[in-house]
C-alpha cells in the first residue's frame, strides 16, 4: 500500500552484523514517474545507429532508479537493496526491457556485440569484466572456495544474445523468433 512502511524478515544481520533483522518498503504515495515500456524501448529510436543505445538506456536507468527510490526502503538503499527479493524482479525487468529494445524489427545489428552499444561500445564499463562473475569481488561461488569464474564483458555474445528460455509462439513472440 502506498505510503506504509511494510517490513519482512532478513538475513542482513546475520551476513553483516548491523543490526539489521528485517528488510523494509516505504513505498511513495500515488503512482511511480516512470515512462511506459514502449516510450523506454523507441527513445533514441531516430538518432544515428552509435546513439540509439545511449538514449534508450538514459530511459531505462532513469526509470530503474525511479523504481528504486518509489518502492524504498531496503531496495532504495544501495547497500542493502539485494536483500529485498523484489529487486530481482525489478532488475529483471530491466533485462526484459532490454531485450525488447534489441528485438525491435528492422534492427538486427542490435544483436551484434561489436554495434549494439554504438558509441559506448569502448566504454569501461562495456568492455571490462562483468562481476560478481569474475571472481574479483570475492564472493561466492565466483571465488574461494568455488572458485567458479567466468570472465566476460557486456560484449560477450551470451551477454548480447542470451540464451532464450520462452519459447512460445504467440504473436508477442512470433516475429521474433527468426532472430534467434
Amino acid at each position: 500500500m502506498p505510503g506504509r512502511r511494510l517490513n519482512f524478515e532478513s538475513s542482513e544481520d546475520a551476513e553483516l552484523g548491523t543490526g539489521h533483522t528485517k528488510i523494509w518498503r516505504d513505498l511513495s504515495a500515488g503512482a511511480p514517474g516512470i515512462w511506459s515500456d514502449d516510450a523506454i524501448v523507441a527513445n533514441g529510436s531516430t538518432t544515428a545507429q552509435a546513439d540509439q543505445f545511449l538514449q534508450m538506456n538514459t530511459a531505462l536507468q532513469g526509470a530503474h532508479n525511479t523504481v528504486h527510490g518509489y518502492i524504498g526502503g531496503t531496495i532504495g538503499n544501495p547497500h542493502y537493496s539485494f536483500h529485498d527479493p523484489f529487486v530481482f524482479l525489478l532488475h529483471s525487468n530491466v533485462d526484459r526491457l532490454f531485450a525488447t529494445w534489441q528485438m525491435v524489427p528492422g534492427r538486427q545489428w542490435r544483436l551484434d556485440p561489436d554495434q549494439v552499444y554504438g558509441a559506448a561500445g569502448s566504454a569501461a564499463a562495456i568492455v571490462g569484466d562483468l562481476e560478481p562473475w569474475a571472481g574479483s569481488t570475492g564472493l561466492r561461488p565466483w571465488a574461494a572456495p568455488e572458485n567458479e569464474q567466468s570472465a566476460k564483458s557486456s560484449k560477450d555474445p551470451s551477454v548480447v544474445k542470451p540464451p532464450r528460455y520462452d519459447t512460445i509462439d504467440t504473436p508477442a513472440h512470433g516475429p521474433y523468433a527468426e532472430a534467434y
